[in-house]
Parts: C-alpha cells; structure tokens; sequence
C-alpha cells in the first residue's frame, strides 16, 4: 500500500508541473521553464512566483487554464551562497510535504532552485525521501503548511490572510531548513547543495530558462 501511493504522490507531483504547452504566467511575475538533465524525468516542467505588493509565494499550474494560479509556499531565499568551487545566486529552497484526506503522505520533496554564475545557467533540482512513521518532527511540520495552504479557500482573501499564510510557510520552512542543516553544512555550502542534485537514486535536475 505504502509503495502505491508513493507512486500517486509522485505521479500527483510531475502533473501539477507538467506540461506541453508554455504556460502564460497568470498571477505569476516571473517564472522557469526545466528540462530534465539528470535522473528518472522526461518531461519538462514549469515553475513560477509571484513577488509582488510585499508578498513572495510560489505558484501552482492550473492545467486548464495553463496558467500559475494557486498559492503553494514562500520559499526560503538566499541572494548568494558562495564557496571555493561554485558561486550561486539567487537561490530558492523549499519544501514539499503533502497531506490528503487528513493523512501525511510517505514522501516529502526537497527543492532547490539557483543561478550557477559559473556555468551562467539556471538549474532546478528535486529530491524525495521517506517518511519515517513515527518521525513527528516531519508530520507536524506537514500539517501546520496544510493549515496555511488551506486559508487560501475563502470568497475573501485579504491582504492580512495572505500575510498570515507567508508568515505560517516561512516559519515552517525555516524550521525544515534548522532540521535538515547537516545536508547544508554551516555555513551553507554552494557544494553541498548542488551534490543533492546529483544522487540520480532520488533526484531529478533540470537546467532552467526564464519564462
């Protein structure tokens, strides 16, 4: 059972991105078309952000309106990580952990998205680990981000709603970022970021164009 809705999730994931066709940006102000580079995906994929009035979320695709649309996070934002081999800028971490039908679901998706100022190219990256089941630390932190993912679903979405949803992602997301330090080094490493898209085992990585 276990094994088959790990498949879902995953089939779930690379649809909510998938696409034929370029998206228009929709609520979005800026976005990426990836193509896959590096481990099992085929298909290409596309990521936006709205960073606007104060607010910075990242963006779900409606299929059927092929466009960036719902709210999915507030990524963690770093304008630089730097070391001796590699320069990044403008990178963006964040954190997929998904509940449905009040369940956490088995596998959460680590993503990392940069500028690598050496090769002068954008690319994006996506890990997936288990869930142990008896790991609390993921399991609450999966369901404080549904709490504020679900304030979204109202006829009247203020400008103190949206403040509460960025505030209630960024805390949660940098609280993963505390949990999951040892795989960053301290401080962060541009090398040890850019290795997690390389464990073809549980990684997909894609080189990025601007929308």
């Amino acid at each position: 059972m276990k094994k088959a809705i790990a498949i879902v999730v995953l089939g779930l994931l690379l649809c909510n991105y998938g696409n034929t066709e370029e998206p228009d940006l929709g609520m979005a102000t800026f976005g990426f078309s990836c193509d896959p580079i590096l481990g099992k995906a085929k298909d290409k994929i596309y990521i936006g952000f709205v960073k606007e009035d104060g607010f910075f979320f990242r963006l779900g695709l409606d299929e059927q309106e092929n466009a960036f649309f719902s709210i999915e996070d507030t990524p963690l934002y770093f304008e630089s990580i730097n070391d001796k081999d590699h320069s990044l800028k403008d990178v963006y971490i964040w954190y997929d952990i998904w509940v449905i039908e009040s369940k956490v679901m088995p596998i959460w998706f680590h993503n990392v998205l940069y500028y690598d100022e050496n090769k002068q190219k954008h690319f994006y990256s996506i890990n997936h680990f288990n869930i142990a089941s008896d790991d609390k630390k993921l399991r609450k932190a999966a369901k404080r981000k549904n709490k504020f993912y679900m304030m979204q679903a109202t006829d009247n979405l203020t400008e103190q709603i949206l403040k509460k949803i960025e505030d209630g992602f960024v805390k949660v997301n940098k609280s993963l970022f505390k949990l999951f330090s040892p795989m960053y080094g301290s401080p962060i490493s541009a090398s040890k970021l850019k290795k997690l898209g390389q464990d073809t085992r549980q990684t997909n990585l894609y080189i990025c164009e601007e929308l």
